[in-house]
């Protein structure tokens, strides 16, 4: 059999370790009741896979017949959630004195190990149910940014998903493909019956029934609602839909005005903190569908099997419901539409919204919390929820689900959901096709694809030169992001040509441009010149920019950090530190509370603030930042992405910084320019600045053949691209000395000194004043020093 593991649509595996092959009617029953199920009877083949898995759990049954040390060892891996032994009919069994929370206990058969585990792993992924919070402070505030990103986001993907049509022969189609794609259900032939079933009788069946089913449906549709996993929830979005109109079908039916219901599961207990006991009056949104029921007992019931270890509480929810004040779905499935007959349950649809009450204590570490249903005429839900939905632009539900997709750094997903839209539009449909390309443009853009996010601009361009009257707006938009593609390349002539481009069509048609994108525009514009080293026109751009955004947004917009961050960045390379690092963890704030936690903006934030501890030498704290910036990075870019360069140079500082390790500081460099050279135009400045310190490095080794040529490539970029009094220049002169001076050629070590002086004077900022003191230093250590160079080149590194 194929033990190689699988991505996997559940959040859990259920292996079985047996010295028995052919005990096939065990097998067949752990199949039929778990998707997600293997047999192995090698103990290392078996380990082995379990240690490939990084994010599921597993629930292990093992035979008694294998040693303790190999049970313990098992216990003992990360990965495994809980442990069932199994008594062997055929083979003599070993008696585990084993003491663990893991181990559940020794059965006498697989039918009653699989019945504990079905409960286990109810309640755990109920633990794990997506719940979202707001506060009365945050709500008031009618500000976004405040907000729990989680209720944000499905409430939008709730609304887009709803409005789009599908073909469901060809959802249907794409559904059990990408099911059978992804292997969600270890592959048994069980599941491509399941599968086959869905696809073939999906018809005769009403769709809470298959919500209800124990298979792939549920746990597919509810792990994608958690984790806001865009590509399923398009896959599923059909199901989605129909469960939600048969919720809405049901509740129009039959009149269920005034009712308690209950809810029994647990939760991590920072989060119950978090969200419900330090959160009263508060808001909580359960983001998947939400089965309830009227028994009490049974919910209690359910909270009291929660092991009350480690970070869990059992929490069960009372929720009153008065349907004549709220029309949110919900209904009592009975008959056809329960898989289960005669359990009756109160299905609510997605996203539902509730009003924090009384929360008690009940037991230890078990809470009883009371919640109401939100009114319809709730003025500040309803101001809340029309602020967001106006978050996300455009007619065409597919459209506006590409903008919330890129919003959310699910850049490739947007792209997909893009192109498919293209491919449904008519050519002389100018205007929608202009505006697609150019959001394809922008998600080519923002993972630095340029030549295809200039392919697809252009072609914007193309559609909107066809629209009478002129497009002033949309015209200036996309010339501003074409702009924005020739200034992160480092082609700062072009950038300038197509943002005056813009601010000329802006100008053409000024009623009709929103303040912000003349604040967009000023922005880039100032980045260019702080590019240029032309500091005070950058930061005079950047104010413009700030004026406009205190003018007409909250204090706490994410617009906010962008500007911050320019504002940072010229202060950074002035050398004012504190005042950089203010204007960089005001970035890093706003950023925190308003973007997902995988956003590539994060890193680069995180980036700059070591960038600034490592200028005032706090070598630990910026060593923090690095980690937190790469490990962010690496985990939403592709292994050649531009934004890499930065993290990947700064650990090579830190390298030479804390332990003069010049060889792991040139592993990095060398990657950083591979990426580089292959990425960006051959006068980036910023491939001047890796040409720097790969020479530097070099020269640190006396290797000075190398030093010298890397120098003199930098030299080059930067006479080319820079202002004459930029420091970088003084910096790679002073290196260039540093090179002739081990080379005992002081007529040229002294030459490239004088250069650096000159650049070093020509302006009184700290950064220059420090570049003068530093390059003092070194001037005087070349005079007084000849012989001891010869021995050790420490003193030359600043």
């Amino acid at each position: 059999m194929d033990s190689s593991p699988t991505l996997s649509i559940q959040n859990f595996t259920i292996i079985w370790l047996t010295n028995i092959k052919d005990d096939t009617n065990s097998l067949i029953h752990l199949q039929r009741i778990f998707n997600t199920s293997r047999k192995f009877t090698e103990a290392a083949e078996c380990i082995k896979y379990i240690t490939e898995f990084e994010a599921n759990k597993v629930f292990m049954i093992i035979d008694c017949t294998f040693e303790n040390e190999l049970i313990s060892f098992i216990d003992e891996l990360p990965q495994i959630n809980s442990i069932y032994l199994l008594k062997s009919q055929q083979i003599q069994h070993h008696f585990t004195d084993l003491q663990s929370t893991k181990i559940k206990g020794t059965f006498d058969n697989i039918e009653s190990i699989c019945n504990l585990i079905k409960g286990n792993i109810q309640r755990w992924n109920d633990t794990e149910f997506s719940i979202s919070s707001i506060s009365p402070e945050d709500i008031s505030s009618n500000d976004l940014n405040r907000l729990d990103q989680s209720f944000m986001y499905s409430q939008l993907i709730k609304e887009i998903l709803l409005d789009i049509e599908y073909n469901l022969v060809i959802a249907k189609t794409e559904l059990t493909e990408y099911c059978r794609h992804i292997q969600s259900c270890g592959g048994t032939k069980n599941v491509s019956s399941v599968i086959d079933e869905f696809k073939r009788d999906y018809d005769k069946h009403s769709p809470v029934w298959w919500y209800t089913r124990d298979c792939f449906t549920y746990d597919m549709l509810n792990k994608a609602l958690r984790d806001q996993d865009a590509k399923t929830l398009i896959k599923m979005g059909f199901f989605l839909r129909d469960v939600h109109r048969r919720i809405e079908y049901l509740h129009s039916m039959k009149s269920l005005n005034q009712l308690i219901v209950y809810r029994g599961q647990g939760m991590h207990e920072d989060e119950f903190k978090k969200k419900i006991l330090m959160n009263p009056s508060g808001l909580l949104s359960f983001n998947n569908f939400l089965s309830t029921s009227r028994n009490y007992g049974l919910s209690k019931g359910f909270a009291d099997l929660i092991p009350k270890e480690q970070t869990l509480v059992g929490i069960v929810f009372e929720m009153d419901i008065d349907g004549t004040i709220s029309s949110a779905p919900f209904a009592e499935l009975e008959g056809n539409d329960s898989c289960f007959g005669s359990e009756k349950e109160i299905l609510f649809s997605m996203h539902t919204i509730f009003r924090i009450g009384e929360v008690e204590e009940i037991d230890n570490r078990l809470w009883y919390v009371r919640l109401k249903l939100t009114s319809d005429h709730d003025k500040e839900l309803l101001r809340l929820s029309k602020k967001i939905c106006r978050e996300i632009r455009g007619n065409s539900p597919r459209y506006r689900l590409s903008h919330l997709l890129g919003k959310m750094g699910k850049f490739n997903d947007a792209t997909g959901v893009l192109l498919e839209l293209l491919n449904t539009i008519s050519e002389n449909n100018w205007i929608f096709r202009a505006a697609i390309d150019h959001q394809l443009g922008v998600m080519h853009r923002e993972r630095r694809e340029y030549d295809v996010a200039l392919s697809f601009y252009n072609a914007a361009l193309k559609y909107l030169h066809h629209i009478s009257p002129i497009d002033h707006q949309s015209l200036g938009i996309t010339y501003s992001d074409i702009g924005e593609i020739h200034r992160e390349q480092g082609d700062n002539t072009k950038a300038l040509i197509y943002y005056q481009q813009t601010l000329n069509l802006f100008e053409k048609s000024f009623n009709d441009i929103e303040p912000w994108q003349f604040a967009t525009l000023y922005s880039n514009i100032g980045q260019v010149f702080r590019s240029m080293g032309d500091y005070s026109t950058a930061l005079k751009f950047f104010r413009k920019t700030l004026t406009i955004f205190k003018t007409n947004l909250l204090s706490n917009d994410p617009l906010f950090a962008v500007i911050y961050n320019n504002i940072g960045s010229v202060y950074d390379e002035k050398g004012d530190n504190l005042r950089a690092l203010e204007f960089y963890k005001r970035t890093l704030a706003i950023e925190q509370r308003s973007l997902p936690a995988e956003h590539p903006s994060l890193a680069i934030t995180h980036n700059n603030i070591g960038n600034i501890y490592v200028k005032t030498m706090d070598y630990q704290m910026a060593l923090s930042e690095f980690e937190k910036s790469i490990h962010s990075a690496e985990n939403s870019t592709d292994p050649n992405h531009p934004g890499l360069v930065g993290f990947y140079t700064n650990m090579g500082k830190i390298y030479v910084l804390k332990d003069r390790d010049f060889s792991t500081a040139l592993f990095f460099y060398e990657k950083a320019r591979h990426i580089l050279e292959k990425n960006g135009a051959p006068d980036n400045p910023d491939l001047a600045i890796v040409y720097y310190q790969i020479g530097d490095a070099y020269c640190m080794k006396r290797e000075y053949w190398s030093a010298l040529d890397f120098l003199e490539k930098a030299l080059k970029i930067q006479e080319k691209s820079l202002l004459s009094d930029h420091l970088s220049k003084a910096y790679t002169y002073v290196s260039m000395a540093k090179v002739f001076y081990g080379r005992l050629d002081d007529k040229k070590a002294s030459k490239n000194l004088k250069f650096a002086f000159q650049i070093a004077l020509q302006d009184k900022t700290p950064a220059h004043k420090e570049a003068f003191k530093k390059f003092l230093e070194i001037a005087t250590y070349m005079c007084q020093n000849r012989s001891s160079y010869t021995q050790s080149s420490d003193g030359f590194y600043f």
